[in-house]
């Protein structure tokens, strides 16, 4: 157990905006394209295409502005996108951190959580488990290599998964 006049060790991880940026270009460049058949001839295939990629690029530009975060303290960790925060998992209730792969290309962080909420133990819940062997999923990997988060994670969770009393 910790001494209770040491400060908390925290620690927040921050996505890197590299390549939103060029997701925000590519974007811009569809809003344009979209705007150009809309102005030729004025297609629902060219408005359609404007309201979808204008939704995307301002999707892109809040996520360049509050870029998703990752916190850890010795209670738990949160994951912040878009300015939603998640709840706090608990690392007493957090296990079995694991990457998996829902698509070529992307690697999610897959963990189980016996939360008390029934989106933890629910019919949802179980789905997930069946397809990812974990029933929550970080959105990101923050920067950080696929295994570099879950060593990390898992380090988090040895040290201060049996600290803190249930209050």
């Amino acid at each position: 157990m910790t001494d209770s006049n040491q400060p908390e060790e925290s620690l927040v991880l921050v996505e890197p905006r590299g390549r939103k940026f060029r997701f925000l270009l590519l974007g811009l460049v569809m809003v344009a394209a979209s705007v150009l058949v809309v102005a030729t001839d004025g297609s629902a295939a060219g408005w359609l295409g404007l309201v979808f990629f204008g939704l995307c690029t301002v999707a892109i530009g809040l996520n360049l502005v509050l870029p998703s975060r990752l916190e850890l303290n010795t209670r738990g960790f949160r994951f912040i996108g878009m300015g939603r925060r998640s709840s706090v998992f608990d690392w007493r209730l957090s296990r079995h951190f694991r990457a998996w792969s829902p698509a070529r290309g992307t690697t999610m962080i897959a963990f189980d959580y016996d939360g008390d909420a029934r989106r933890y133990r629910g019919l949802l819940a179980r789905l997930n488990r069946a397809l990812t062997s974990g029933n929550v999923a970080l959105p990101t990997t923050y920067g950080l290599t696929p295994s570099e988060l879950v060593h990390l994670l898992s380090d988090w969770q040895r040290r201060y998964g049996e600290e803190h009393p249930t209050a």
